[in-house]
């Protein structure tokens, strides 16, 4: 709003933005309407059923499979509505064929993703996207019904995947395989987690988002080339109306190109603002850049009004209004004598300050190489690479495909110089809204002409969003749960202190919970990330996050239950990190909490065969409050504390469920040893292990404990005091709730309240 009042004074637009609001608040309300009806019931979750559809698109993925989209038709089960979308894992190979009707056997998976207290929320980003769920087949995927080639959609869709077919035949399932299909065909499912990070930090990931760079170019390319041709026509009409024919060129390719490309955001606004520009200045012989920003602001709205709900559409307008503020001599800039280089810093200055708050309220993070990672970026993939892999992908060339792969190749080597510095990023915590609403008045006071004054009250009021976050006080410590589905990821935060116990599992050989989910919010904190990590055992649910958090965090300390060979003891070492065994670790103290280690299995006892046994146990506990980790201790470990220590060490006011309340576990006597108030259950929402079991939950409940499941409600945080007060906790699913998340109803919740 604040933007929209500031850029009101330079703009005759007024009208265009209001009824961009009205378009966007009025077109959410049918939509969420329709959405909320075309989505995969929760109790529908892995039922199975026979179904027609048809293929909307297609995308190669990291590992070699392509993921379909399909709309569901005459679907015969109420547990499928017709016109529902999905996204469905296709591993057969099977060459798709656009617009055309299938049939197959769907097993269903409900849009349910895992909710942090903070960030990103996946299951928005779905409802946004229209998408009601997931699939996968269950046996063959019958063509049944092909769609005559005139369908434009089908058409549009053919090319596209015509497109990516050549360029994974030329380039391979390479990472410069996957830039190219993003900057041609705005194709990302083929760039890898490493590509992706690289990009993320350098700050130079918007050069793989097909924009206003891209559609900019190949109007130029058009343009350029159909007044080559018709100023030479012989013919005197046609030279005549020259320019006319330039215009349209010049429009139609952009557009052309923008559905070939997805359609998306930044491609919808940069298309509009082209339009616009190049309508008024052929028929009025000026153009008004701000009225067209409004314009593609109002049309972008209109054509998708959950586009509010996309990073894009802020980054996107954000970054033109920036741009527009330089050129059209609203903001002032120390002058230099070289006019284009004085153009291009400051227009990086504004971009960067238009871009600092939704930056780092979107991605927790600043990139400090960014402007010097952009200036030399931009130039080079707008020169040579965006050119290249336009060439070879629409004129089938394989020599400008592998010049583009290698202009990448070389750029990688600046990126990367740039992403091994030390502070090539900085991490911003979370803010409440006040200071991020002050915050983003200082960017726009940066970008005023009020003079020096004002632009250093805007960059203190910017600086607020490095505010660190609020600590514990001193004796009191809280306990964060993540939500990482099936699996084990907890901190525990003193004042000056943390420590992580378990990292979750690994989804992927490209994905696992360390990058997805620990990563981002240990970014969200701002601050030292963790000074220990402690992995109760080696289960892959708890410890497949580990190496990815060894490799980029640097904790002082690694403490776990295995071996001294094995590969992640190895990898901390490699990486300078001292390395501890659980079993042997001494207790100690920071700011005034205790930290206790259990031991299990020592002496003469012999450990039973398994890793669950083998967890780390820790207790956590200030003069008033303690909390016990367990790992995934089952009966034979719980004998042994109960044997081995005396009931006062057990006892705890908060229970971190032994694995994730399985049969095998949580025995009456050792609950009533550790006499718990709260017991946190870290599950996956209907994991295939069945957990936690129906008669683990009864024996939970028999003990009077509140429980909390975090299948069901997502992420927690417990608020320990130094005093008697009792602890406070907030739950992700209440913190968070909004219509567009798929709830389980109260009655199936292992919860009282």
């Amino acid at each position: 709003m604040l933007m929209a009042l500031f850029l009101l004074l330079y703009t005759r637009g007024w009208w265009l933005l209001a009824l961009a609001l009205l378009l966007g608040y009025a077109g959410t309300l049918p939509l969420a309407k329709w959405h909320l009806e075309h989505r995969i019931p929760l109790e529908c979750h892995g039922q199975i059923v026979q179904t027609d559809f048809e293929l909307l698109s297609a995308a190669w993925q990291v590992d070699g499979q392509t993921r379909w989209r399909i709309r569901a038709q005459h679907s015969p089960n109420p547990c499928l509505p017709d016109d529902t979308t999905l996204w469905l894992q296709n591993t057969s190979g099977q060459a798709p064929e656009f617009a055309a009707h299938y049939r197959a056997k769907l097993q269903l998976k409900a849009a349910y993703a895992p909710l942090q207290l903070d960030g990103f929320d996946a299951n928005a980003r779905w409802f946004a996207d229209g998408i009601g769920g997931f699939a996968k087949p269950k046996g063959p995927v019958q063509l049944f019904a092909s769609t005559p080639r005139t369908q434009l959609s089908g058409l549009l869709q053919s090319g596209r995947w015509a497109i990516e077919q050549w360029i994974v035949k030329v380039l391979g399932m390479t990472p410069q395989a996957g830039i190219v299909l993003a900057l041609t065909v705005g194709e990302q499912g083929l760039i890898d987690a490493q590509t992706r990070d690289l990009y993320a930090n350098t700050g130079v990931a918007h050069l793989i988002a097909i924009s206003g760079l891209h559609i900019g170019l190949m109007a130029l390319m058009a343009g350029w080339l159909a007044r080559a041709i018709l100023t030479r026509v012989p013919w005197q009409a046609l030279r005549t109306h020259a320019h006319l024919a330039t215009v349209v060129a010049t429009v139609a390719a952009a557009l052309a190109y923008c559905l070939l490309t997805g359609w998306g955001l930044p491609a919808q606004r940069a298309l509009i603002m082209l339009a616009a520009l190049v309508l008024n200045q052929y028929s009025t012989g000026r153009a008004n850049p701000w009225d067209s920003l409004w314009l593609a602001l109002c049309a972008t709205l209109a054509i998708d009004p959950w586009a509010c709900q996309r990073t894009g559409l802020y980054l996107s307008f954000l970054a033109v209004f920036a741009l527009l503020v330089v050129g059209q001599g609203v903001y002032r800039f120390p002058r230099l004598r070289s006019e284009k280089l004085w153009l291009g810093i400051r227009s990086q200055w504004a971009v960067t300050v238009a871009l600092f708050v939704p930056c780092s309220v979107l991605f927790n993070q600043q990139s400090l190489v960014s402007p010097l990672a952009n200036t030399l970026s931009i130039a080079w993939m707008s020169l040579f690479t965006t050119p290249l892999a336009l060439a070879g992908s629409l004129l089938h060339s394989a020599t400008a495909l592998h010049l583009a792969a290698f202009t990448l190749q070389v750029q990688n080597h600046w990126l990367n110089a740039f992403n091994a510095l030390s502070w090539a990023t900085l991490p911003v915590p979370n803010q409440p809204w006040p200071i991020v609403l002050l915050a983003f008045f200082g960017s726009l006071l940066c970008l005023t002409p009020l003079g020096w004054k004002t632009q250093i009250t805007g960059l203190a009021l910017m600086a607020l969003m490095l505010w660190p976050s609020p600590r514990p006080a001193e004796g009191s410590f809280t306990l964060n749960v993540l939500d990482i589905g099936q699996g084990t990821a907890l901190a525990i935060d003193t004042t000056h202190h943390r420590l992580l116990f378990d990292t979750g599992p690994a989804y992927s050989a490209e994905s696992d919970s360390g990058r997805r989910i620990v990563a981002p919010w240990l970014r969200q904190q701002g601050t030292q990330p963790f000074d220990a990590l402690w992995v109760s055992h080696n289960d892959s649910d708890h410890s497949g996050g580990a190496p990815y958090l060894l490799n980029h965090f640097k904790p002082a300390l690694f403490v776990n239950s295995m071996p001294a060979d094995n590969p992640l003891n190895a990898l901390a070492q490699q990486r300078g990190i001292a390395t501890a065994f659980c079993h042997t670790f001494k207790a100690w103290r920071w700011d005034g909490v205790l930290f206790e280690p259990l031991p299990l299995w020592q002496g003469s006892a012999k450990p039973p065969k398994g890793d669950n046994n083998q967890s780390c146990v820790l207790k956590v506990s200030n003069a008033h409050h303690s909390v016990l980790l367990t790992g995934d201790i089952e009966a034979p470990a719980e004998q042994y504390l109960l044997t081995h220590f005396k009931p006062g060490q057990l006892t705890s006011e908060v229970l971190i469920s032994p694995h994730h309340g399985s049969k095998t576990s949580s025995t009456p006597a050792f609950l009533t040893a550790v006499a718990p108030h709260f017991i946190v259950i870290e599950s996956g929402w209907k994991n295939h292990y069945h957990h936690p079991a129906p008669q683990t939950v009864d024996t939970y409940q028999h003990t009077g404990a509140l429980l909390f499941n975090t299948a069901q409600l997502g992420a927690l945080a417990f608020h320990f005091p130094a005093n008697r007060t009792p602890p406070t906790f907030n739950i992700a699913g209440e913190v968070r709730k909004r219509y567009w998340t798929l709830h389980e109803s109260s009655a199936n919740r292992p919860v009282r309240w």
